[in-house]
């Protein structure tokens, strides 16, 4: 039989293994098997043998199963994902001081140093983003035709010019909706020619 995890015991499932440490284990304290005889029969190391006995002497059968690996402990700890969420939901970079409405991975990064003295990569703080089902909106690919003088003025002059015009629509528009009364067409009119002259400026 040339299986593989014949001839590597580290390729045994570990419910197996759970198993054929208790089978060693008692062939050895109950059939008084010699270590060495068990280590044959089973396909496994003498010393691995003399392990398990002397677990199950000091702590039991449960000492038999397989332990999980405890893993990294954790850097970005679950206050600090309530926080991050807290922050990127309500909030963007312009209220920490930087010159941009986006968030990016590195902002998050240099602002978690900031808030908790944590160093840790953007990659880290993505994967946490994923877990708390955020993800980062960030298009692929560029336009090739896209001309990077207009893009720079559309973002410096008529998107902030968008965003007063769509603060003072928040403003006047509950004032018109009054209870029983219609939004008409003469208003909209207006607003749209306001909105032009801005535009135009």
């Amino acid at each position: 039989m040339n299986a593989e995890w014949m001839l590597d015991a580290r390729k045994i499932p570990d419910e197996v293994m759970n198993y054929l440490r208790r089978i060693a284990v008692q062939a050895v304290e109950e059939k008084h098997y010699s270590p060495e005889v068990a280590a044959d029969f089973l396909n496994i190391s003498r010393s691995s043998i003399y392990d398990w006995v002397h677990q199950y002497r000091e702590e039991g059968e449960d000492a038999l199963d397989t332990k999980k690996a405890p893993g990294a402990p954790l850097v970005i700890t679950p206050e600090m994902d309530q926080w991050l969420r807290k922050t990127i939901l309500t909030s963007t970079p312009e209220a920490h001081g930087y010159d941009t409405v986006l968030w990016t991975l590195n902002i998050m990064v240099d602002l978690l140093k900031k808030q908790f003295g944590l160093w840790v990569s953007d990659s880290a703080v993505a994967l946490h983003l994923h877990e708390m089902k955020l993800s980062c909106q960030v298009p692929c690919y560029q336009a090739r035709q896209q001309d990077p003088q207009k893009v720079e003025d559309f973002i410096n002059h008529k998107f902030p010019l968008i965003q007063r015009v769509a603060k003072e629509w928040g403003r006047i528009l509950p004032l018109r909706m009054k209870r029983g009364s219609v939004f008409g067409r003469g208003q909209v009119g207006r607003g749209v020619r306001s909105i032009r002259r801005r535009w135009s400026r």
